[in-house]
């Protein structure tokens, strides 16, 4: 190992963090039995940012959570005695949806609905999943990937019941104690959790914001990590990987992990990310690039990023998590991955166009799906199965949204260009972002009410 390719890859991550602006910044390098941690910037004002402190790493919780099914549960085994409030509103599907298609994301469920994008974060876990039922599918069961949170929030309370304990117990026995881990937990919106606050431009002021996941999104996201620990956690997997007998934890399950599963389509412009040959494995996107195998996964909250890469035959790792709203994160992670070979590559346009085209196409979607305008809003409630209920109430000329089961979502409802009215939130971790998806919302013909997230919500007799 080249001891300089450890600077090249921290230099990699400093001089990428320059270019944008972020609140702190950790970063874990690994190649084999040497390390290198490194943290920028402040976790809360005037606090800064060390390679102990927790950061929220979102869905690469999902890694951690795999991992506690199959060592809980028989991860080809049913899931129906386990979580029957996962209900797909098909019986063959119940009776025939085995864990490894949750930990496999080949279920079909669309990214559509209140249950998805987040609930209220103390909303009961069981109720969270009864809804299931009522979001629409995007695919057959198993025949293609479909990114889907509620397949791990379902893994999750599986793992938990098979063991008779929480989720974060769980964590703790098989994981963090294990390993060592000293700043780790399923912590993530907890009242004692310490973890680093996420960043958001806010008008010209970058702003700590709240964070917005609880205990309801256990197992899907949830896990705080330190950058100390993010270096034991990847050279954990790349000794698994290459089968070596010095890991803490169980490498046959690890190495199961890894192995490609779920198949998805390449995406032209952005080959690190989507490659010819890329599938999901469990909790790890699993692919090839710059001739090796790549293992990689991504985690994104409000003001959050986080990306872990690995080339695990060699014993590379990267694990780069920052308190931002930037597409770079990724790009960043793979840069400094591909500087510990001794390549330099640059991804940083390549992944701000890719989030750039991804944001214009789901507002020409929205736009293309117009409903008929009727023009203003009718005062009530409104729901569907999946989102429960809205209100819309007017307070002189602002007309307000109110949602029942996720406060977090109330807002002003702003008129826009005969396309119907956009959602400006109340909570500012919602504020708005330039790769957002839009949230808007229209009134049909029939008085129903269409929205570019939720669905059609109905009115409420």
């Amino acid at each position: 190992m080249n001891p300089q390719a450890l600077e090249a890859a921290e230099a990699e991550i400093e001089q990428g963090l320059a270019a944008i602006a972020y609140g702190g910044a950790s970063v874990a390098l690994v190649a084999g039995d040497h390390q290198r941690l490194s943290a920028w910037g402040e976790a809360h004002p005037g606090e800064p940012m060390s390679v102990a402190t927790s950061m929220h790493i979102c869905s690469c919780t999902k890694a951690f959570t795999a991992y506690l099914a199959a060592r809980v549960l028989d991860i080809s085994g049913s899931i129906r005695p386990f979580i029957p409030e996962f209900d797909l509103g098909d019986a063959w599907l119940n009776d025939h949806c085995l864990f490894r298609d949750l930990a496999a994301m080949r279920v079909g469920l669309s990214r559509q609905g209140l249950p998805e994008w987040g609930v209220a974060a103390d909303m009961d876990v069981r109720e969270r999943l009864s809804r299931v039922r009522h979001l629409p599918r995007s695919a057959p069961f198993r025949e293609r990937f479909t990114y889907s949170n509620l397949c791990y929030v379902a893994l999750g309370l599986a793992a938990s019941r098979s063991g008779d304990t929480s989720l974060a117990a769980l964590f703790e026995s098989e994981v963090a104690r294990p390993l060592g881990l000293k700043h780790s937990a399923f912590a993530a919106g907890s009242a004692n959790c310490l973890a680093a606050s996420g960043y958001l431009p806010i008008g010209d002021v970058l702003t700590p914001v709240r964070e917005l996941t609880g205990p309801s999104s256990y197992g899907s996201a949830g896990i705080v990590l330190s950058a100390e620990d993010a270096a034991v956690w990847l050279k954990e997997l790349c000794e698994a990987a290459r089968g070596s007998t010095r890991g803490k934890l169980d490498g046959a399950i690890l190495r199961e992990m890894m192995t490609p599963v779920t198949p998805l389509a390449a995406i032209d412009g952005v080959p690190a990310l989507y490659p010819e040959r890329h599938f999901y494995g469990y909790g790890l996107f699993v692919g090839d690039w710059l001739g090796r195998r790549l293992v990689r996964h991504g985690g994104g909250g409000r003001g959050l990023r986080t990306s872990m890469a690995l080339f695990p035959d060699e014993g590379l790792g990267v694990m780069l998590t920052a308190t931002c709203e930037a597409a770079d994160i990724e790009a960043l992670a793979l840069q400094a991955l591909a500087a510990l070979t001794g390549e330099k590559v640059e991804l940083v346009d390549a992944y701000r166009g890719f989030s750039a085209r991804g944001a214009e196409a789901s507002r020409l979607s929205w736009a293309r799906s117009r409903e008929p305008f009727e023009g203003g809003l009718s005062e009530g409630r409104f729901q569907n199965g999946a989102t429960g209920f809205v209100c819309i109430s007017q307070h002189g000329d602002e007309a307000r949204l109110a949602v029942e089961d996720a406060p977090m979502f109330d807002a002003i409802l702003s008129p826009t260009d005969g396309q119907g009215f956009q959602c400006v939130f109340d909570e500012p971790a919602l504020s708005a972002q330039p790769f957002d998806p839009p949230f808007g919302l229209r009134v049909r013909a029939d008085g129903a009410l269409a929205t570019s997230y939720w669905g059609i919500l109905e009115r409420a007799h």
